[in-house]
Parts: C-alpha cells; sequence; structure tokens
C-alpha cells in the first residue's frame, strides 16, 4: 500500500515538473523578447550615441593644425555615417579639403568616399577609385582597409537584386577570391587575428571547428566589434545546419547592432529572412519593417531595395494566408447557414461570424489599398531621390574640384570669398521639394480635392502653378505617406517644428468635420 502511494507521488512529482518545464519560455523565446524590447528603444540608443559627436565638434573647433582637425572630422563622421547619411557628407567633404598634402589621411578620406557611393550604389566610381590604389605603397593598416572595401563592394553587388544574375553571380566569385588574399594579410588587430581564420573555416566546410572560436571572440570582443563576432558566429551555426542557434546569434547580433548603431542591420535582416522561411510572418514583417526604417531615415541606402522587396514579399505571403483562411471561414458559414435551417440555436452565432466577415474584408480591402499606395510610393519616390542624391553628390565633387582650381589659379584670399558664400551653385533645397510635389500628386492625383472637401471653404487649398505644394498642404501630404510626428515633419520640409504644430492646429480647426478626426480621414484620403 505504501510503495502504490510513494507511486503515486512520484507520478504527481514528474507530472509537477513537466507543467513547470512546458510553462518556461526556451532561451530563443527570451532572446527574442529582449530584441523586441530593444527595438522599442531604439531611437534612445540612437540619440545617446549621436551625443558622442559633441566634445569631437568642440574639438574641431579648438584645433590648431590640420591634421588634428581631420582627425576629429574623421571621428564625427565616423558617428553621423550610421545614423545621419547627409550630416556624415558634411564632414567627409571636410576631411577631403583638410587632408590635402597627407597621404594617409587623403587614403582614408578616399575609401570613406568609396564607402558612401557603395551605399548609393555608385559602382563604377568605387570600381575607378580602387583601380587607381597601389597596394603595394600601402601599409598593413590600409592594406586591411583596402581590401574591407573590396569586399563590402563584392558584397553590395551580390545582393543587389537590381542588377544581372550573371554580374552578381561574379561578385559572389571574386569576393570569394578577394576574402582569401584578406586573410592573408598581415593583421595588428587580435579581434581580426582571430575572426578571419575562423570565417575561412566555416566557409571551407569546417564550422564545427569555427564555433568554439567565435564563441570565445563573443564573450571577449571589445563593445564596438561585438556585432560582428555575434554576425560571424551565426553564420558558422547556418553552416553547421543548426538554426536555432543561428537566430539566438542573429538575434544579439542585431541587439548589440540596435545598442550601439551600425550604417547596417545586417543580422536583423537575414534574421527576418529566416522567420519568413519558417512562416513566422508577423515576427519576419516586424524586423524587415525595423530595417527598412532605419535606412531609409539614416539614408543608409545600400539594403533599401532588397528591405522593401522583402517586406513586400512578406506581407503578399500573409495576405495569401488570410485569403485561405477566408476562403475555410466561408465554407464554415456556408455549413452553418445549412444547420440553421434545422437549428435555429445557430443563428445568432451565424449572424455574429457574418459580421465579422465583413470587417474582415474592409480589413482586407483597407490593406490591399495601402500596398498599392506602397508599391506606387516605392515606384515613385526611391528611385527618383537615389537619382536626385547621386546628382547631388557629383555637383558636391564638382564645386571640391572648384575650390582646388580656386585656391591653385587665384588663390587662399580668393578661396576664403568662395567659402563664405551661402549656397553651393544649383544645390538648391527647392528642386528637392519640386521633385516631391510633382512625385506626390502623380501618385495621388485627387488628393488636392479631398482635402478641400474636409475643410470651410475660406481654408481650401490653391495649387500654385507647376502644382508647387502650399507649406499646409505639404504638411498634409507627409502625414499622407505615414509620418505624423511633428519633429520629423520639421526636419522633412527643413522648417521649425512651431511652425508645423501651428499649421496642423489651424487645419483641424478649419475643418468640417472634428478635429480630432481631420488627419485620419487624411490619410484614408
Amino acid at each position: 500500500m505504501k510503495n502504490k502511494e510513494k507511486g503515486r507521488a512520484v507520478s504527481i512529482a514528474l507530472l509537477i515538473l513537466l507543467l513547470c518545464a512546458s510553462c518556461g519560455k526556451s532561451p530563443l523565446t527570451r532572446k527574442f523578447e529582449e530584441l523586441d524590447g530593444v527595438l522599442s528603444r531604439q531611437k534612445e540608443y540612437t540619440a545617446a550615441f549621436e551625443a558622442g559627436a559633441a566634445p569631437l565638434r568642440d574639438s574641431l573647433r579648438a584645433a590648431q593644425d590640420d591634421s588634428t582637425r581631420w582627425a576629429a572630422a574623421y571621428g564625427i563622421y565616423s558617428i553621423y555615417k550610421n545614423t545621419q547619411m547627409d550630416s556624415a557628407l558634411v564632414y567627409l567633404r571636410m576631411m577631403h579639403i583638410l587632408s590635402e598634402g597627407k597621404a594617409h589621411e587623403q587614403f582614408l578620406s578616399g575609401i570613406e568616399e568609396a564607402s558612401v557611393n557603395i551605399s548609393a550604389r555608385n559602382y563604377p566610381a568605387v570600381r575607378s577609385f580602387l583601380a587607381g590604389i597601389d597596394t603595394s605603397r600601402l601599409e598593413s593598416g590600409e592594406l586591411n582597409r583596402y581590401y574591407e572595401t573590396v569586399l563590402l563592394l563584392y558584397a553590395t553587388e551580390a545582393h543587389d537584386e537590381t542588377l544581372p544574375q550573371e554580374q552578381r553571380e561574379k561578385s559572389i566569385r571574386q569576393r570569394f577570391e578577394t576574402r582569401s588574399r584578406y586573410i592573408a594579410t598581415p593583421v595588428g588587430d587580435p579581434f581580426e587575428a582571430v575572426r578571419r581564420p575562423a570565417i575561412q573555416m566555416y566557409e571551407d566546410g569546417n564550422p564545427e571547428e569555427a564555433i568554439p572560436i567565435l564563441t570565445g571572440l563573443v564573450e571577449n570582443a571589445p563593445p564596438g566589434l561585438k556585432a560582428h563576432a555575434c554576425y560571424s558566429l551565426a553564420k558558422a551555426y547556418e553552416a553547421a545546419g543548426l538554426r536555432g542557434e543561428t537566430e539566438y546569434w542573429f538575434a544579439q547580433g542585431a541587439i548589440e547592432n540596435i545598442v550601439r548603431p551600425s550604417g547596417e542591420h545586417l543580422s536583423l535582416y537575414e534574421l527576418s529572412m529566416m522567420l519568413f522561411g519558417e512562416h513566422q510572418l508577423g515576427r519576419a514583417l516586424a524586423y524587415s519593417q525595423a530595417v527598412l526604417e532605419h535606412e531609409l531615415e539614416s539614408h543608409y541606402n545600400t539594403w533599401i531595395i532588397n528591405s522593401a522587396s522583402s517586406q513586400l514579399g512578406i506581407v503578399q505571403a500573409a495576405l495569401y494566408r488570410e485569403k485561405r483562411q477566408k476562403r475555410i471561414t466561408l465554407g464554415i458559414i456556408l455549413l452553418l447557414s445549412i444547420l440553421s435551417l434545422t437549428i435555429l440555436a445557430f443563428g445568432y452565432k451565424t449572424f455574429r461570424q457574418a459580421r465579422q466577415i465583413r470587417e474582415t474584408n474592409a480589413e482586407i480591402r483597407l490593406m490591399n489599398r495601402r500596398l498599392e499606395e506602397a508599391g506606387k510610393i516605392k515606384e515613385g519616390y526611391v528611385f527618383r531621390y537615389i537619382m536626385l542624391s547621386s546628382k547631388y553628390l557629383r555637383m558636391i565633387e564638382d564645386y571640391r574640384h572648384s575650390l582646388r582650381v580656386t585656391l591653385k589659379e587665384e588663390g587662399v584670399d580668393a578661396l576664403k570669398k568662395k567659402l563664405r558664400q551661402t549656397e553651393i551653385e544649383n544645390l538648391n533645397p527647392k528642386q528637392f521639394y519640386a521633385v516631391f510635389d510633382e512625385t506626390f500628386l502623380g501618385i495621388f492625383p485627387d488628393f488636392v480635392t479631398h482635402v478641400n472637401a474636409l475643410l470651410r471653404e475660406e481654408a481650401r487649398f490653391q495649387v500654385k502653378e507647376g502644382n508647387e505644394l502650399p507649406t499646409g498642404l505639404r504638411i498634409l501630404a507627409v502625414i499622407k505617406l505615414g509620418i505624423t510626428d511633428s519633429g520629423r515633419i520639421a526636419a522633412f520640409l527643413d522648417c521649425a517644428t512651431s511652425s508645423v504644430y501651428t499649421h496642423r492646429s489651424r487645419l483641424r480647426h478649419a475643418a468640417v468635420c472634428p478635429a480630432e478626426d481631420f488627419e485620419r480621414l487624411v490619410s484614408e484620403a
């Protein structure tokens, strides 16, 4: 009898242990939750990171010689290139000017400009620059930077979906060949001295040897390099076919990239693609959206097209699954409708489900409309702004050339006079907004009519000749595109935040609908 009671007690204890184990979260689930929390605070981390530029700006102002100024400008550029490409370009131009006559500084300035051109997909300019470098004259550190830039070029081309497949495959082969030379290059950095051979191990088909080396590297890596170590460890686990560990370290690499912002979110991008392959569409879409938002806000264009395409694919897959679920639901409703002829008790339930289906259909129609608008915005804006950015880069390069010519032919006084000019010739912000207005009205030709219908007659807009939008209407256009924060609107339109608040308040009070519904109705117009 005692044995039976003892056996029953053991069985109950085992059952309790199993229940407790089932309630516990796996390390991967906890890591995803940690990543979600970090993503929600991404702006805080970016602001803290950019605060590091303030003491460098003080050093730049206080510097007594060009070498010290160049070092300060390089430090500020290194911060902003990860978060604000436009600001980074200002300091990159300064680096070029301050590096005149200094071979090492000129080399580094050129390498950073090549990285910017890779981001802008200006591949011919990068290849021309790299071809003009005599690698036999480079120091060890410079040679490493050279190979890193070459590898970045090949990696970007290999993932660029706008390039022909043949060219992308060629870039993959060139990257593999260059990596061998890169790994063989002498390196004084102990981090790279460990990481490079480990990468070669898993690429040669020996991930089991690389994993313990890279695990130790992650534990001992400096904070600024931990993201690279996590990414390499994830790739080693991927080569070993261990999917859970791969996702865990991609998630950790994404966390490191956000906490210490970098110009790329490659770990988060690859993680979103893995989750998409596992049909975890909600999380895959959220991570892909985070990558795309980061690239658009920082103007870090290297992965914009790829991220937008992958996100569209994820959304389409989600819609397909939704449609399939809709067909199943309709079948159930049909069955319930037939049964309701004989079983009146199911009538209320059938009515409620029919109402849910109507709401689902409305949501699907709204989602389809938003997807169509997103596609139009992508086609209408991304290409035009990339072209406009490329044009501005060329104009800036021409301006730099004119400064050098002025210095050489007319002297320092003429150069100072030219530097005091407030604007670069033809670099007019009005051109940017003219492109914005023309493209927006091309995508939403009835927008002005819809907005005026929401306003009292005395507050309605008249579009100027040439389709130039008034400031108030341009603010509503930006809200229509999904940007609702007044600070971000002010930054985009290059005006004061208080001005945006004033316009928004005036328009809400001039609406014929309730003031709190005005901007929502504008977004749905």
